[in-house]
């Protein structure tokens, strides 16, 4: 009986270890994966964030290439003017 009892203990000994290791490799797991969650959101931000910005720089880009070609058209039709009219006396 006391041998049998003394098994059961160490039973219950190997139960509790393998339960309390099982346990913390599931917090190991848990912690693995919020931080790998963490970092993909970071990443994810950081993808936005830059295209944000990339999105301004072709906006302004956008809006210098037409004011420039803008200026160009109105150059051009002020010298096709002069051309067509000739000189224009001033008074």
């Amino acid at each position: 009986m006391a041998f049998e009892q003394m098994k059961w203990e160490e039973e219950q000994k190997r139960w509790q270890i393998e339960m309390e290791e099982r346990k913390k490799k599931e917090e190991m797991e848990t912690e693995e994966r919020k931080h790998r969650e963490y970092l993909e959101a970071e990443q994810l931000d950081l993808k936005k964030s830059e295209l944000e910005r990339q999105l301004i720089r072709d906006k302004i880009e956008d809006e210098r290439r037409d004011s420039a070609v803008t200026k160009r058209k109105l150059f051009g039709d002020a010298m096709h003017l002069l051309l067509k009219w000739g000189p224009i006396p001033l008074n």
